[in-house]
């Protein structure tokens, strides 16, 4: 069985005053620059982060997405990949662990090691440094609701092997937009921002809307790529 790299537990959170908007950048951290030298381990990510990238729930609100590989052996790493948040690399970031940065295929990838002797086995140091920026999501769901695309992986015969037991997840056909009203907002403008039509986002035709309210849809496409929205929140 692998043994899990780390352990995270997220027990409380609080919702800020602070209200990201598709163009809000906040600064995620300041980390070295690496270079992948494991070419099967660059296609490897290359192929789950394409996959990922691809997914109607992150191509159809134009999500940006960033990877995160946490690696405390030479035998064994844990991929993980959420769109842009904060809160989702603060979860993760581990004290006194090793962290870098790269980019592949135009994607931000986050490498987190446990200890300094294994950080050459899977990339090569540079003399960069730089100030890594990200755009966060209006998206709510995405800062709040820990990372839901991660899978485990093990080396066997020089080969990386996704771990049985950490099967990266598959494309889903339903998801969350949890989306706090902002000023300015209409009823038009969030219909269009979720994609979906006002009756299916208005709890009753006269419903107003309040700065600071929260709304929460379900959308989901069928196997007709029909796309249906439903009101939760």
């Amino acid at each position: 069985m692998i043994k899990k790299l780390f352990c995270i537990v997220v027990v409380f959170f609080t919702l800020s005053n602070k209200v990201f908007s598709q163009n809000d950048t906040c600064l995620l951290d300041y980390l070295p620059e690496y270079r992948v030298v494991d070419k099967e381990l660059y296609q490897l990510l290359d192929t789950l982060i394409s996959k990922a990238a691809n997914y109607d729930e992150f191509v159809m609100y134009n999500t940006n997405l960033f990877a995160i590989v946490t690696v405390w052996d030479t035998n064994s790493f844990n991929f993980q990949i959420t769109p842009h948040s904060y809160n989702q690399y603060n979860n993760i970031s581990v004290k006194d662990s090793i962290r870098g940065f790269t980019f592949i295929n135009n994607h931000l990838v986050i490498f987190v090691f446990g200890k300094s002797s294994i950080v050459d086995v899977f990339v090569e140091q540079t003399n960069k440094k730089d100030s890594i920026y990200i755009i966060q999501s209006d998206n709510m769901h995405y800062h709040v609701v820990p990372i839901h695309y991660k899978c485990f992986f093990t080396k066997n015969n020089n080969k990386w092997v996704m771990d049985e037991y950490g099967n990266c997840k598959e494309q889903s056909n339903a998801w969350f937009y949890f989306y706090r009203v902002q000023k300015g907002d209409t009823w038009e403008k969030l219909a269009k921002k979720f994609r979906c039509s006002e009756s299916d986002i208005k709890r009753h035709p006269k419903e107003r809307l309040c700065v600071g309210m929260y709304i929460e849809v379900r959308i989901r496409i069928d196997n007709n790529r029909k796309l249906h929205c439903e009101r939760f929140l």
